[in-house]
């Protein structure tokens, strides 16, 4: 299955979560776009920070999938070379960063 390209329909990441409140650059203001509030603003239980978290990774974690889909499917093509392998591991590394911080984890080289 070949991925097609479509226009983005999401608000442009990087989001970050702010104690519950997922927020994205504004191009219009200097305030940040809320782009979900998770919870409530005064009590975040670790549930819901966890959701929070994973909410605010959804743009890096939808791009390095989107990355290392190309990178495979590269690869399924025939094309083994070293550009090939190199985009596959710089693929990985972005997978591997996003996951950390949808899990609230330090991002390891």
């Amino acid at each position: 299955m070949t991925l097609k390209e479509s226009p983005r329909r999401h608000t442009l990441g990087p989001w970050t979560n702010n104690g519950g409140r997922i927020e994205a650059d504004n191009a219009f203001t200097s305030y940040p776009r809320v782009i979900a509030t998770v919870g409530t603003i005064n009590e975040q239980s670790p549930t819901n920070t966890a959701n929070a978290r994973l909410i605010a990774a959804a743009p890096a974690l939808l791009e390095a999938l989107e990355a290392l889909s190309q990178a495979v499917q590269a690869t399924r093509e025939g094309k083994r070379d070293g550009a090939t392998f190199g985009r596959l591991s710089l693929a990985d590394d972005d997978a591997r960063a996003a996951i950390a911080q949808a899990r609230g984890e330090e991002v390891t080289a």
